[in-house]
């Protein structure tokens, strides 16, 4: 018996051929994020930040006139796109406020649009908000700042950081680190998983905001472990499956190339 007659397949069984359903419901999402970044009321947010987000609502409106697609790819970032979503759905459901949550998602937006859309940046873009860590999963790297860099400049050259004591450095190509630079430490948390699947990666790293939160009474959140297997066997095995899937299920495969970007163990 079919319960429901006019809900699409892919919410049922595998994806059929083409099936978009996903990417409809994506592309939704990457908009009601960008909607929050842009229109949320600067008079709500502390001056630190009523001072730092307009330039990047200047650059972020330039490409969603000019490079619609490339901007929602830089959305999609697991770094950004959750941050986001958060304070769409605001401080009372999640504890998490939208000045906390721009100040999440705004770094490692502008670490992706380094990479994507350099091309596009026409003017300098500071964003002089401390930053203790940021995530660079298309370099395949991430820095943390002790103490805190005071924030970050985006021009046609890439990403400057500005650290303490009027230091400035500029974030080397990929994927190099910044090793030997006091006060900024380089890790190498993302693994990638598929050459058929750029944007997949296995991460041990896990910025989503709400990724400590547990709703079960004796458990007490989602701590980062690989548990007894080292991380070799981790990748080698998540590998394996993702040729079987490619084999077997190719349509679920296919839709894999847009809609997952980062297992978490």
């Amino acid at each position: 018996m079919n319960a429901a007659p006019h809900m699409p397949s892919a919410y049922l069984i595998l994806p059929e051929q083409g099936e978009a359903t996903l990417r409809d419901l994506q592309t939704h999402a990457r908009k009601v994020a960008l909607a929050r970044l842009m229109t949320h009321p600067l008079s709500l947010l502390t001056p630190e930040l009523r001072r730092a987000l307009p330039p990047v609502r200047r650059l972020l409106g330039d490409l969603a006139r000019q490079q619609p697609a490339l901007l929602f790819e830089a959305l999609a970032s697991p770094d950004v796109l959750p941050a986001l979503l958060i304070a769409e759905v605001g401080p009372d459901l999640t504890g998490q406020s939208p000045d906390a949550m721009f100040r999440a998602a705004v770094p490692p937006l502008l670490a992706v649009l380094a990479h994507k859309a350099r091309a596009a940046v026409r003017e300098t873009v500071l964003w002089d908000v401390p930053v203790t860590v940021l995530p660079d999963p298309l370099g395949h790297r991430l820095f943390r700042f002790d103490p805190p860099a005071r924030g970050l400049v985006l021009d046609p050259m890439g990403l400057e950081i500005a650290l303490t004591g009027d230091r400035t450095i500029r974030v080397p190509a990929a994927p190099a680190g910044l090793e030997g630079v006091d006060g900024v430490v380089t890790e190498r948390p993302f693994h990638p998983l598929h050459p058929e699947l750029p944007r997949l990666q296995f991460a041990m790293y896990d910025s989503n905001p709400l990724s400590m939160y547990e709703a079960h009474p004796e458990k007490f959140g989602n701590a980062i472990s690989l548990g007894d297997r080292p991380l070799s066997d981790w990748l080698t095995l998540f590998r394996e499956a993702l040729d079987l899937i490619k084999l077997t299920l190719p349509t679920w495969f296919d839709e894999l190339k847009s809609t997952q970007r980062r297992f978490v163990p």
